[in-house]
């Protein structure tokens, strides 16, 4: 037994004014995101500081994922997806900003090697001369090729004592 009542039509306006509602407001908010367009400028920016670095040489896949995104962005820009294109502008800025870090690590590890290079050319340098400027009054150690044997010389033995006569041992007793 239903019964129908004669306000059962306004649950449902009530819904569908709801719903109307949410829809025109996700629309208005999709459309409402404005193009990123500073976002696309610092990712094109980021990634030709990194490839000015040698990110290319140092770190070419970091940089071929920025170049990647950074081109994906400009497609969804084109496609007026802002929020995605925002979202890939700042991935590609992200991964050029690695790749610029990594060429940056490798110029710096270069510069360590060339400069521990030349530290050590320098050292062996000081000491050479070193060993040239030693004064000849500072008397060195004798190594064993150095060092003369002296002739010998034999002494006698020296002689065993005189036994002791009695007349001796008499005067030594009393």
């Amino acid at each position: 037994m239903l019964r129908k009542h004669a306000n059962a039509s306004i649950p449902f306006r009530a819904l569908s004014w709801a719903t109307a509602t949410a829809i025109v407001t996700l629309l208005a908010s999709c459309a409402s995101i404005p193009p990123p367009t500073s976002t696309m400028s610092r990712a094109q920016s980021s990634l030709q500081a990194a490839q000015k670095a040698g990110a290319g040489d140092a770190d070419p896949v970091d940089l071929e994922f920025a170049r990647g995104k950074y081109q994906q962005a400009q497609t969804a820009l084109g496609n007026g997806k802002n929020a995605l294109a925002a979202d890939l502008a700042n991935e590609s800025i992200a991964d050029s900003q690695l790749a610029l870090t990594k060429a940056r690590l490798a110029t710096l590890r270069g510069q360590i090697s060339a400069q521990t290079k030349e530290n050590a050319r320098l050292r062996k340098q000081l000491l050479e001369r070193a060993a040239k400027a030693r004064p000849a009054a500072v008397p060195q150690a004798p190594s064993s090729s150095d060092v003369q044997e002296l002739p010998q010389t034999v002494l006698p033995a020296p002689a065993s004592p005189a036994p002791a006569s009695s007349s001796d041992a008499v005067q030594e007793g009393q």
